[in-house]
């Protein structure tokens, strides 16, 4: 990350204890936006500005994103209902040349690059209802998942529904694809921006089932 440590840590202050204080208000307002989606998990943009963006990830169960960078964003995802897994991972011996690749023909893709680096287990997070996890690039890449036991906390309705917050938004991320052997390079995607879902925001929508 090239922001100061300085600057970092106040940002860290200052997200953490809006949160916690969200979180231990009791506020219900959220589930307003709450809505899911068989196929995909589902991705709801609260609201943002120049320097952050917040917004709402409703997971059912055996939902999960692919294996992701944060560009020179900071994460921080704090459970409102149920639970997730964060499953951590650093890169093996990334090679020193990529070559572009074929692309899958989704929403907001941007290009594809060859060859996907190795992906290393770094541990596994259980995030459960009011805590929050953090992660920059600098600490690794991760993916969230929502499988039958760690969606079955506390509020767990059809799965979990988590916030994310983002400092400064993200408007770039890649998704690591070990499978096919390649990295996708996509701008992200919403089922509904400050509450409105509009026909180009649901095709749009199919961003989540791959992020």
């Amino acid at each position: 990350m090239r922001q100061p440590a300085k600057s970092a840590a106040r940002v860290d202050v200052a997200v953490r204890a809006a949160v916690q204080a969200y979180v231990q208000g009791g506020h219900q307002d959220w589930r307003e936006l709450a809505s899911f989606c068989d196929q995909h998990y589902v991705r709801h943009l609260v609201d943002e500005s120049a320097n952050v963006e917040m917004m709402l990830i409703c997971w059912k169960k055996g939902q999960a994103s692919r294996v992701h960078n944060h560009g020179s964003s900071h994460c921080y995802l704090t459970v409102l209902s149920g639970g997730v897994e964060e499953l951590r991972f650093t890169t093996g011996d990334t090679p020193l040349e990529s070559e572009p690749t074929l692309a899958p023909r989704l929403p907001g893709v941007i290009a594809a690059t060859s060859p996907c680096p190795l992906l290393l287990p770094d541990g596994v997070n259980h995030v459960c209802v009011g805590t929050t996890a953090y992660i920059n690039d600098s600490m690794g890449l991760h993916a969230v998942r929502c499988d039958d036991a760690a969606c079955g906390g506390p509020g767990a309705e059809e799965g979990a529904v988590s916030l994310h917050i983002y400092a400064p938004p993200i408007r770039r991320v890649r998704l690591y694809e070990p499978e096919a052997d390649r990295v996708v390079t996509r701008a992200p995607g919403f089922r509904t921006i400050r509450g409105v879902e509009e026909e180009d925001q649901m095709d749009a929508s199919l961003l989540s089932s791959t992020l």
